[in-house]
C-alpha cells in the first residue's frame, strides 16, 4: 500500500525488498509499467542497496512500516546524514499513510545567527 501511496501522490519510489519477495516486488514493478506507469517511478532493488539508498544525494523521504522492526535505524541513519533533513513517514493505518504523504514536510531554521539570543530563536519579541 505505500508504493502505491507515493505513487499515488507523484513520488519517485525506489524500493528494498528482501530476496524472499525480490522476484515477486520485480513482477508488480513489470505490471504496473505494462500498465503505463513511467519506468523510472518505480524501481524495486534488493535489500542490501538499503544502506546506500539511506545515503543517497536525492533522497527526500523514507516510508517505513509503523510495525518494522528497524524503524529506529532508519531514523537514526536519516538524522546522522548532512544536508537537509530527511522526514520518516511511518503509517499504520493505509488510510493516514495518503494523508502524511501528502502533507509531511520539514522545517528547519538556522539560528546560527541569534548567537544563543533565546528571544530571537524563538522569536517571541520583549514586552518592555
Amino acid at each position: 500500500m505505500a508504493i502505491i501511496s507515493s505513487l499515488a501522490v507523484g513520488n519517485t519510489v525506489v524500493s528494498a525488498v528482501s530476496d524472499t519477495f525480490y522476484e515477486e516486488a520485480k513482477a508488480i514493478e513489470n505490471k504496473l509499467n505494462q500498465c503505463g506507469l513511467n519506468i523510472c517511478a518505480l524501481q524495486i532493488v534488493k535489500h542490501e542497496m538499503l544502506d546506500a539508498l539511506l545515503q543517497h544525494v536525492n533522497l527526500s523521504a523514507a516510508v517505513v512500516s509503523s510495525n518494522c522492526s528497524r524503524l529506529g535505524y532508519f531514523s537514526q541513519q536519516l538524522a546522522n546524514r548532512g544536508g537537509p533533513i530527511i522526514p520518516v513517514v511511518a503509517s499504520e493505518y493505509s488510510d493516514t499513510l495518503i494523508h502524511r504523504l501528502l502533507l509531511e514536510k520539514t522545517v528547519s531554521i538556522d539560528t546560527t545567527a541569534s548567537g544563543g539570543n533565546t528571544i530571537l530563536m524563538t522569536l517571541i519579541e520583549d514586552e518592555e
